[in-house]
């Protein structure tokens, strides 16, 4: 029987309290190896470490608590050298005619929803519809006044829909009723 997260964090399953040490010790030992190299291989590549219990980066933990497991692994120094900062300035970006070309000043992360006063004459809230297009596969709900597009054919079958209700229309017409979130 699978045991439950509580009862593997007891210390009273000998099995997985080995595994979990020895994962422990094996990250421990790579870190006091990294430490004594400034944290960087051969290659100057930096090397990150994280705190075993909280997931913050290594630099952040107090190694002076006699409790901590870092506690001897590394010093102050090596541990500064977990993180690097720039020495450079960024530069300062001011509104002007090249900056507009590369930043769209239009966009805006609120979402409008729009709804249809009325609907197209012989369309109602309820009815599935498609195109006189046979080329397109696009299949839309009409809901709250809104066109809500199936992501796929296999969303439309697989709902308990009417398939009386569906009607054909030219998407000149379709698109007139403003669109709703997909069906799901």
């Amino acid at each position: 029987m699978p045991y439950t997260k509580t009862e593997l964090e007891s210390g009273n399953v000998e099995f997985y309290d080995k595994f979990v040490n020895k994962l422990r010790r094996t990250y421990l030992n790579k870190l006091a190896g990294h430490a004594t190299s400034s944290f960087r291989d051969k290659f100057n590549v930096l090397y990150s470490y994280e705190d075993i219990n909280t997931g913050d980066g290594i630099e952040d933990v107090n190694i002076d608590i006699p409790t901590s497991l870092y506690n001897g692994l590394m010093t102050k120094e090596q541990q500064k050298k977990q993180s690097v900062t720039s020495e450079n300035e960024v530069p300062l970006y001011t509104q002007e005619i090249l900056l507009d070309k590369v930043i769209d000043r239009e966009f805006s992360e609120l979402k409008e929803v729009k709804f249809a006063d009325e609907l197209p004459k012989g369309i109602v809230n309820g009815d599935l519809l498609s195109t006189t297009d046979p080329n397109d596969s696009r299949k839309w709900l009409v809901e709250n006044n809104q066109r809500r597009r199936f992501a796929d054919l296999s969303s439309l079958f697989a709902g308990e829909f009417n398939f009386a209700k569906f009607k054909i229309f030219d998407f000149k017409i379709i698109k007139r009723i403003p669109e709703g979130e997909l069906v799901d």
